[in-house]
């Protein structure tokens, strides 16, 4: 599949321009009221070059978010997931996308330091997140900062 981008998730976010911020970039969702979801972001900070973005697509084989852009110096894979569907272990499935491609992205100029996985979760009553220390451990010897956000989803 050498060549080939892979595509994941939904979470549409057709219509979004340049200059947005991280927070918008995350936070941007098209799920339905009462829905619980969870949005696993792999975002990788860069110097805003549509050369660098088209070359961490292709050097990672995956297709970014639709709302990300090549302007706004964040490439995203997103996969979205919801209450019903079954558990995505997004920390191994990220780690395993970057394992062995750290000195590619460091001649990208993208350090270890400009990664992040993101969880934003949306949820209804209590959010109880839990991950095991083999997880943690592999994801701080792999210095990728995980950054979580949970939002109460009202009903109207």
């Amino acid at each position: 599949m050498a060549g080939e981008l892979e595509a994941e998730g939904g979470g549409s976010a057709a219509g979004i321009g340049a200059g947005l911020t991280r927070f918008d970039y995350i936070m941007h969702t098209d799920t339905s009221e009462n829905q619980e979801s969870k949005f696993h972001n792999l975002s990788i900070d860069y110097d805003a070059n549509p050369e660098t973005y088209a070359a961490i697509s292709t050097l990672l084989g995956k297709m970014p978010a639709q709302f990300s852009n090549p302007a706004d110096g964040i490439w995203t894979y997103q996969v979205v997931t919801g209450s019903n569907d079954e558990y995505f272990d997004f920390i191994n499935v990220f780690l395993d996308i970057l394992e062995g491609k750290y000195d590619e992205l460091a001649q990208l100029g993208v350090l270890r330091n400009d990664i992040q996985f993101w969880l934003n979760y949306e949820y209804h009553g209590q959010c109880n997140l839990e991950y095991p220390p083999q997880q943690m451990q592999r994801l701080g010897k792999n210095g990728v900062t995980l950054c979580i956000s949970c939002f109460q989803i009202r009903s109207s």
